[in-house]
Order: C-alpha cells, then structure tokens, then sequence
C-alpha cells in the first residue's frame, strides 16, 4: 500500500470524475455520492494515490479499445452498449465525456413517447426495452415476480437448448436492441458497435434480429459503409478491466506509444 499510485474505479451511473462524485445511480440509488471519500476511509493508505473513476460504459469501452479482440481492438470510433443501459463512446480515438460527464445515457432515448415510465421520469426509454428485467418478463409472463437473479443467465441457457419460448423472449430484446443501434449509427456513425453483458451471450440468437432492424432503419449511404455490430469479447470482465484501463491510461497520459 505504500507504493500504492492510483486505484480505479467502474461505476454504474453519472460520474463526476472530478470531483469523485456518484452525481446520480437510479439502480443503485445514490446521489452525489462522495465514492472517493468511502475510499479513503475504507482504506486511508488509499490516500497515498490517486482515485480514478469513470462510468462503467465509458470504462468498457476503454477496455474494448485498449484489449478487445482485433476487429474493435485500436478502432478510432467505438460505442460500448452495456447492461443497463448505458454507453461508452469513443470518437477520433478519445472518449467523449460531455460538458458535464454525461455522455452516453442514450439508455434513456425515446423508442416510445407512450410507453412505460422509467425510473428517471421519461416514458418509453430504450433500456425498458432491452433490460434483463424486461426479457425475463417476457419469458415468465404473467409468473414474473420481478425476481431477475440468475433468471437471464437460464434463459440464455434454454434457448440455446432449443426453447421455443426463450427463444422467442431473447429474440424480442434483439429485436428492440437493434431500434436503438440504428439511432446510434445515424447519430454517431461508428466503426464497431460493441455490445456488453450478459445478453451478448446470446448472440447467435440475436444477432439476426439486430442485423435485421439495423437494415431497415440505416440509410443506405451510411450501412453500406459496413459499421459492424459485434459481441464483447471480454464477457462480463469489461467493467473490471475497464477500471484497470482507467489507471493504465492515467499513467501514460502525455506519453505517445508507437509499435
């Protein structure tokens, strides 16, 4: 602890990286949360580096940029969709924190101005469409007790088996996945699309559906320029390896590496 230099920290919600602030976590339902303070006082040796944090998407997308594998890996222009949701954008090789470190909620786009309303007061937001607890919904129907604890991970797991009904319910999250990509590759026009968390296990399932909406939304002149749409290939370590790449990154700051 007494070398220590800088931890890293990957955190779900608006981030004042700053400050060191939590400004806002619904799911976790903090707000302006001094996460550095708790930091030092869980550990005061802690106070011999630096604390470095960012949003967890715009960690992963770090991540992916630094470590994925080799279609994503040193791209210019990158969007990580995490399980949220929420998204890392990274454009001209530097990700893109907004004026106020509050880039990439494009969770809470509109895909239903009628729609159910989401916990930030806003009706129809992508994530109420493509969350897990939506696609367990799906799949339990009516038996669904809001309880989403491993749920996902089974379901993945069935339609993988052949189940028609998880199958069915995976599809539909595809399906609304691939809504809310398109209105990211119009807005942003990026060169991979990466997509986080656990439903990217269910890729060869929902892969098609996602293609499929992306087709029939994207203008012409902007699809054909091929704008892949690709799975994690960190699996659910993106997060932890994007808090790693946050204090990497801090690190060489200023530094130019060439191969």
């Amino acid at each position: 602890h007494s070398n220590l230099k800088s931890i890293g920290l990957s955190i779900p919600g608006i981030v004042d990286t700053k400050k060191g602030l939590v400004v806002i976590a619904p799911d976790l339902q903090w707000k302006n949360f001094d996460i550095r303070k708790i930091v030092h006082e869980v550990d005061p040796k802690s106070r011999n580096g630096r604390v470095i944090m960012d949003n967890e998407a715009n960690s992963s997308a770090l991540a992916e940029q630094w470590f994925g594998k080799d279609m994503v890996k040193n791209k210019s222009n990158i969007v990580f969709i995490s399980e949220g949701i929420g998204t890392g954008i990274i454009l001209n090789r530097e990700l893109i924190q907004g004026s106020y470190d509050g880039a990439g909620q494009l969770g809470h786009m509109t895909i239903d101005p009628d729609g159910e309303l989401c916990i930030c007061g806003n009706h129809g937001c992508w994530e109420l469409y493509t969350s897990k607890e939506k696609t367990v919904e799906r799949f339990r129907g009516e038996d669904f007790d809001g309880n989403v604890n491993g749920e996902l991970g089974k379901i993945i797991a069935l339609a993988l088996n052949g189940d028609e009904r998880a199958t069915k319910a995976l599809r539909e999250t595809g399906r609304y996945l691939g809504i809310g990509i398109s209105n990211i590759i119009k807005a942003i026009d990026p060169e991979v699309v990466v997509l986080g968390g656990m439903i990217a296990q269910a890729w060869d399932i929902i892969r098609d559906d996602i293609s499929e909406e992306i087709g029939d939304r994207v203008f012409f002149d902007i699809k054909k320029k091929n704008a892949q749409v690709v799975p994690t290939s960190l699996v659910e370590r993106s997060s932890l390896i994007g808090a790693f790449t946050l204090v990497i990154r801090e690190i060489f700051r200023g530094y130019r590496i060439t191969k």
